[in-house]
């Protein structure tokens, strides 16, 4: 499944977020400094924020000396949803802050202190009145549905934040090596509606999107065949903590780490190297509900059914690149970096799960499976 397939099962409000200004869901640039440079900073000195993009630099500083710098990043997106027939919706998530605080210490040939980071994220928010919160019925397939407004929110956030502990080391004059042992966590947030015709495609496979299986989807799909339930207009995914931007419902935790270099070629030329690993997280999961607008005999009814929500191997990939750095002289410092990011690998496939708790004594509350 690639990355657009992804995006658009997550949360429909995804499919409108472009990347033109980060690596993805990687920032631009981290610190004041090399985001001032477009984000370039392998190869030169721009203070603790070397703890996220090349440790190595942080070598760069004089022995006997100590740094603590503090920081507050933003995202501020502009984003547009937009579908042929049905007029533009825009997102109110436009502001997103990302505090950053480090200390590093340099002894003799030794560097080494702690920092904490946020890598990145994304998140857009819809309200209950967008084109997005509108529904066509599984009957409407067959030219015989009904449309209308769910009264539900779209809404994503996910953010993740790194603890970093580095150790440096000058190996001579001219050549520095710094690497970080990183503690991450992640959170998002979902409230996806997904119109009942999306909803039927999914569950019976037919999607573009993928498909979904387990005793939830033969059940409903049972109780349709019979005519227990004859449509379904609507049905929601929520897992969110209602617009908490410091907290999300679906969580994962765990390690990474990165190592690089920067070596002093010339007086006026460096050239650093980093290679940041994949991480190695754990399920993102978190408690929530999915609720089902349903057609039964003939009233419309929506269900709510609370359980548990799992985002399986959710990971954020390795990252590798070189960069240089230029001193034509005392007022002008070029820089220059090349990066490659894996999100291809980390995002080719998508796995989630939805079990019930069991508290709704309804059979259609049992386990749905997403690929």
């Amino acid at each position: 499944m690639n990355r657009n397939k992804i995006a658009a099962l997550l949360a429909l409000a995804w499919t409108a977020v472009p990347a033109l200004a980060t690596n993805g869901m990687n920032m631009e640039g981290y610190g004041p400094v090399a985001t001032g440079m477009g984000g370039a900073s392998y190869a030169y000195d721009n203070g603790t924020a070397g703890l996220i993009n090349n440790p190595a630099t942080l070598a760069l500083m004089p022995s006997g000396t100590s740094r603590l710098d503090l920081a507050v990043g933003g995202l501020h997106p502009d984003v547009t949803s937009k579908t042929n027939g049905a007029p533009e919706a825009d997102s109110d998530g436009t502001a997103y802050y990302m505090p950053a605080v480090g200390y590093v210490r340099k002894d003799g040939k030794l560097g080494y202190g702690v920092g904490l980071m946020s890598q990145g994220g994304m998140g857009t928010e819809y309200g209950t009145n967008s084109f997005l919160s509108g529904y066509s019925s599984m009957m409407a397939l067959y030219g015989a549905g009904t449309s209308g407004m769910s009264g539900q929110q779209n809404r994503s956030e996910l953010g993740v934040g790194r603890v970093m502990f580095p150790l440096t080391y000058d190996v001579s004059d001219s050549f520095r090596v710094g690497g970080t042992l990183d503690y991450v966590w992640g959170g998002l947030d979902i409230q996806m509606v997904m119109p009942g015709s999306m909803f039927g495609q999914f569950a019976s496979g037919a999607s573009s999107l993928g498909g979904a299986s387990g005793s939830m989807v033969t059940t409903l799909n049972s109780f349709m065949s019979m005519g227990a339930v004859s449509d379904v207009n609507w049905a929601q995914f929520d897992f969110s903590e209602g617009g908490n931007k410091m907290k999300q419902r679906l969580t994962t935790n765990g390690w990474a780490g990165n190592i690089g270099f920067v070596w002093q070629a010339t007086p006026q030329l460096s050239i650093g190297g980093v290679y940041h690993a994949k991480t190695d997280l754990k399920d993102m999961e978190g408690n929530g509900q999915v609720k089902m607008n349903a057609v039964m005999g003939g009233s419309a009814v929506t269900i709510p059914i609370s359980g548990k929500m799992k985002i399986v191997d959710f990971q954020w990939p390795e990252t590798y690149g070189i960069g240089l750095a230029y001193k034509a002289n005392d007022k002008v410092l070029l820089v220059m970096d090349y990066k490659r990011i894996g999100w291809k690998k980390v995002m080719e496939k998508f796995r989630m799960a939805f079990t019930a708790d069991g508290t709704q004594g309804d059979p259609v509350a049992q386990q749905m499976v997403s690929m």
